[in-house]
């Protein structure tokens, strides 16, 4: 059986700025004080590194940047598609998942789409997809906010 999470929001930018808030803005709509981290005790904000293979990264070390490296960017088309693999600090080293993002024009803004998949690929933890659903809602609503202010 193949789980797929999926969720969408509606954001009043064009694709460009919505794609470009999504990307470059990450460290604000990713809560700080939300539950979405790995490291809940040392999480200092979520940064992603633009462009191929960037990096999604849990930051820990603010002076610095490093930390964790939840994902890795296999997809880019600014203004349309943002497909990244996704990872658990819990999950074995090689196990990921992939979350796609596309950016639709919709009325006077965007329609944002996310599918997330591949959780068959987590064999280590095979509860591995409990509660991203609300966890994906949760963060496009805070991303809408961020990106409909321009």
């Amino acid at each position: 059986m193949s789980i797929q999470v999926t969720a969408e929001v509606e954001v009043a930018a064009d694709p460009d700025t919505a794609f470009r808030a999504f990307v470059e803005r990450v460290g604000e709509w990713w809560h700080v004080d939300g539950p979405y981290w790995n490291d809940a005790q040392r999480r200092v904000c979520m940064r992603m590194e633009p462009g191929p293979a960037g990096g999604l990264v849990e930051v820990y070390e603010a002076a610095t940047g490093q930390g964790f490296e939840a994902g890795r960017i296999v997809g880019w088309q600014p203004g349309r598609r943002l497909a990244f693999l996704w990872r658990q600090a819990n999950w074995q080293p090689d196990e990921s998942t992939e979350v796609e993002l596309r950016f639709e024009p919709s009325g006077s803004g965007t329609r944002v789409a996310l599918e997330h998949a591949g959780w068959e690929r987590v064999t280590s933890d095979p509860a591995a997809s409990e509660g991203y659903q609300e966890g994906w809602e949760d963060l496009l609503g805070w991303y809408a906010e961020v990106a409909s202010k321009g």
